[in-house]
């Protein structure tokens, strides 16, 4: 990005990168989850991407990656992937396109796909919740 601020330019230039986001959004959903259980609150989480998914070999291939960061991001992971729900194994933007559901000019999915999507996530829940009454 280009920035007049200097501080703004320091950290887009050098310290800014696709590990660091990654890390950094796994805390925001690790954090958004723990304060959800914490307060006992039923959820249901869904991703965009599976970029949540991704590690350093995504982002560094051929080179050797960084045990400290490859932890991290293996540790967060670990906590958060169980709490995401895909659909039918794949990400919410790629089932949109999928079931050719209209882009915004960003790339996310309108709110039509949202609407389908939120009935996709109800019917499974519905399918559990009667298998769990039989068991």
């Amino acid at each position: 990005p280009r920035h007049e601020d200097k501080l703004d330019h320091y950290f887009y230039r050098n310290l800014d990168s696709d590990v660091w986001n990654l890390h950094r959004n796994l805390q925001q959903i690790h954090s958004t989850i723990s304060l959800l259980k914490q307060n006992n609150v039923n959820f249901i989480m869904t991703c965009l991407d599976n970029s949540y998914l991704s590690d350093l070999k995504d982002f560094r291939p051929g080179k050797q990656s960084n045990t400290v960061w490859t932890n991290a991001i293996a540790g967060l992971q670990e906590q958060v992937v169980p709490h995401i729900v895909d659909f039918e194994g794949i990400s919410f933007l790629e089932w949109s396109k999928h079931n050719s559901f209209d882009l915004g000019p960003n790339g996310h999915p309108l709110e039509p796909a949202h609407a389908e999507a939120a009935n996709y996530i109800l019917d499974k829940c519905n399918k559990y919740l009667y298998n769990k009454r039989i068991e």
